[in-house]
């Protein structure tokens, strides 16, 4: 392919990394109409290879975190391509993770409540039960239970885990959790003589 320029006409900086992305920026260069980033995990050999058009600085997203990465950019027009910039390197930084869930109480009927932070998701598990998915609006985790996680007294350990960019953080609760108490008076009434008994359970944290 014919080449359009006869040099590295591209000066290549890393920025920074933030959660295991890294940016990019270069200087333009006359004649170019884009340009493409070129990544890879050892010096001099490129495995992955971005276009990222008429722009001097990209972000490179979703690497490895805690891998070093080496770049280098390349400019073309309708004619050809540029040979490689100068190489930049980069660590793609180890996500701090989520913060650690506090808080953790009962809330309304069958439902749980923590506070987690901005996450991507959270999940709750009582002693052996299998993980529940929980809801999240504004930093808090909801999270519903089914009453048979709870079919005698005793001690109940509520376990939230919320996750962020693939990292986890659990904290748990131990609660004195009181029998079933039901009252008919206090139930729905369903056709003419037939009551859903109305239940409740004392939470008592230890």
């Amino acid at each position: 392919m014919k080449r359009v320029w006869t040099g590295l006409c591209v000066a290549l900086l890393a920025l920074g990394a933030h959660a295991a992305d890294v940016k990019l920026a270069w200087n333009a260069s006359a004649n170019a109409i884009g340009y493409k980033l070129h990544v890879g995990t050892a010096s001099g050999s490129y495995t992955q290879h971005i276009d990222v058009g008429a722009v001097t600085a990209a972000t490179v997203p979703s690497l490895a975190a805690g891998t070093k990465y080496y770049f280098a950019a390349s400019a073309y027009n309708t004619v050809g391509e540029s040979g490689y910039s100068n190489e930049a390197t980069a660590v793609a930084p180890v996500s701090a993770g989520p913060p650690v869930p506090t808080g953790i109480k009962p809330s309304g009927k069958l439902m749980v409540t923590a506070n987690v932070g901005a996450v991507d998701s959270a999940a709750m598990t009582i002693n052996a039960s299998t993980a529940v998915p929980c809801t999240l609006a504004n930093g808090v985790a909801s999270c519903p239970y089914q009453s048979r996680f709870f079919d005698a007294a005793g001690n109940w350990v509520v376990t939230l885990t919320s996750t962020l960019a693939g990292a986890k953080a659990s904290a748990s609760a131990t609660f004195a959790v009181g029998a079933m108490a039901c009252s008919t008076a206090a139930g729905i009434k369903n056709g003419a003589d037939y009551y859903i008994p109305s239940c409740k359970r004392t939470w008592t944290r230890k």
